[in-house]
């Protein structure tokens, strides 16, 4: 399964069930199945049906396109004080931003506002009273002017006076018209204050609205931050768990590497073993089969016997390997017939096999003429292959009457292509009436003087020949 820190290691069935349970591990989340070697779904598959019903989730869960490696996780995922604290500190800064907020809309700004209507009312009452006294003194000093003209009449005050209390009357219009334009002013400001004072309202609904955003964003943070420590908490009891476990794998996969190097150092030695008792047969395409007028090939060592194995060629097809001058039948081929060590060997990650054969039992191509005496008679003929264990001696002509299955022999062969003369005594174990006509015969009681000879001439063979 993928971690958290998004390493990746494998888990069983126990445990990929422990952590399902324990809501680690979402069941839609994709697992490496190494049985399957595919990523699959918990959720769809029937081994965890019994944790189940699963919750569906909106969550998209892309599937992985490689294949991991296996290791383990090798340190605990945590949330140490500081970042406790960081989180726990924006929280108080949230509400503390909030409390603020709520202050400023339901407080101090609607204290300004009003305070400052206040001002203007208190302005504009002054304006009025200053307005109405305006009024007063007007309208005092009209019936003063209407008395002194009527009195001027009456007892002929002077012009002078009169011209005085008149322009006395304009200032005090020119006053009264000040005192109107002021009033206007404080109107008009009395008026954008109450727009004001609406659009405050309007503004401190918004800022409600935001306070309550705000309020249920913090709530939802908050529960967040709680599933969060309370998730975090499970993950670690969970890699507790899992470290308890993978110190035991760790131990049993030390185990099992010196097992493997016990095992390899075995191999070694016995490959080393084999191939100084016996000659290797290269498993290189190099063998060809003539069957139905065509020639087919080549094919590796393993190939032809696995032809033979499940009966696609027989005894009597004829085959040839390369470098043979002719195609002889599967039968009359040393290697094809003889018991062969099969050895299953690793290097680098990769399987390969090899195949060895006896060197007490190879039979080397060989072409000597010999004398073969059954009875007192004997027979001219070609020894056209040996080895310690027996050979094959062609003759012209078969006698049957005195060549027998289990008849008894003596081999001469003279010094030539051997390095010694030798004669043997042979037992008769098969006869050949087809192209090769012969005998092929099993050495009794050979010599060690024979023996030693036979042997020098195959390991010069397979010496000189190593593509056999």
């Amino acid at each position: 399964m993928r971690l958290a820190d998004e390493r990746i290691r494998p888990q069983s069935f126990e445990e990929l069930k422990t952590l399902l349970e324990m809501g680690v591990l979402n069941p839609y989340e994709f697992v490496y199945s190494i049985e399957y070697k595919e990523w699959i779904q918990p959720a769809f598959e029937n081994s965890f049906q019994s944790l189940g019903p699963f919750t569906s989730t909106d969550e998209e869960f892309a599937k992985p396109n490689f294949h991991p490696p296996i290791f383990f996780p090798s340190k605990e995922i945590t949330i140490d004080e500081s970042e406790w604290k960081e989180i726990n500190e924006r929280i108080e800064n949230q509400e503390l931003m909030i409390a603020q907020l709520q202050a400023n809309s339901s407080e101090m700004e609607a204290e300004n506002y009003e305070s400052q209507i206040e001002q203007l009312e208190s302005i504009v009452v002054e304006l009025r009273e200053e307005l109405s006294q305006s009024r007063d003194e007007n309208d005092e000093l009209l019936i003063k002017v209407k008395s002194l003209e009527m009195y001027q009449e009456d007892t002929g005050f002077q012009n002078i006076e009169v011209n005085q209390l008149k322009e006395e009357n304009e200032s005090l219009k020119l006053q009264l018209d000040q005192f109107k334009r002021k009033n206007e002013t404080a109107v008009d400001e009395n008026k954008k204050l109450a727009e004001k004072i609406k659009e405050l309202g309007t503004r401190t609904k918004e800022h409600v609205t935001k306070i309550s955003k705000y309020q249920k964003v913090y709530q939802k943070e908050k529960k967040q931050n709680h599933l969060l420590k309370k998730n975090v908490q499970k993950l670690n009891k969970g890699l507790e768990v899992l470290k308890s476990k993978e110190k035991e794998s760790q131990i049993a996969l030390k185990d099992l590497e010196k097992f493997k190097q016990i095992q390899q150092r075995k191999e070694e030695e016995e490959l080393i073993r084999l191939i100084g008792d016996s000659y290797e047969v290269s498993n290189e395409p190099m063998w060809y089969i003539e069957m139905d007028d065509e020639v087919k090939g080549p094919f590796k060592f393993e190939d032809m016997k696995a032809f033979k194995k499940w009966d696609k060629v027989g005894f009597d097809t004829n085959v040839k390997k390369k470098g043979d001058k002719s195609f002889t039948p599967y039968k009359d081929n040393y290697e094809l017939t003889t018991d062969v060590v099969e050895k299953e060997i690793t290097k680098d990650g990769v399987k390969s096999k090899r195949y060895f054969i006896k060197r007490d039992n190879f039979r080397a191509p060989f072409y000597e003429v010999g004398t073969l005496e059954i009875d007192g008679h004997e027979f001219k003929g070609h020894c056209t292959s040996i080895s310690v264990g027996g050979c094959f001696f062609e003759i012209p002509k078969l006698d049957l009457s005195q060549m027998k299955l289990g008849a008894q022999a003596v081999l001469k062969l003279k010094a030539g292509t051997l390095s010694e003369e030798i004669i043997a005594p042979v037992l008769i174990k098969n006869i050949s009436d087809s192209r090769p006509k012969g005998l092929g015969m099993q050495f009794q009681g050979l010599a060690n003087r024979e023996r030693a000879v036979i042997l020098k001439f195959v390991d010069h063979f397979l010496n000189t020949n190593k593509a056999a």
